[in-house]
């Protein structure tokens, strides 16, 4: 049975792609942080998913928004204090 580490990097790139859709859209407001918690989560499971996820993750967060995280706001896939 084949691991997700034994995935191409470019197969590896392309499940982060769908987990955050390219459109950004989605149907539920929600929807959204959700999916940059699973990357989050994904980026945070080994060097090299990180090195994949990160990109997609700082791209997809980053431009949704227009800007980066406020003073206070809790990283995407923490919990707040």
């Amino acid at each position: 049975m084949a691991s997700l580490a034994s995935l191409p990097n470019e197969l590896l790139d392309e499940v982060c792609n769908a987990i955050y859709p390219r459109d950004g859209r989605f149907e539920d407001p929600t929807g959204r942080l959700e999916c940059l918690s699973a990357l989050a989560a994904l980026a945070r499971t080994s060097h090299r998913l990180q090195s994949i996820a990160e990109p997609v993750l700082y791209h997809r967060g980053l431009s949704a928004t227009g800007r980066g995280r406020s003073p206070g706001q809790p990283r995407v896939g923490m919990e707040a204090p």
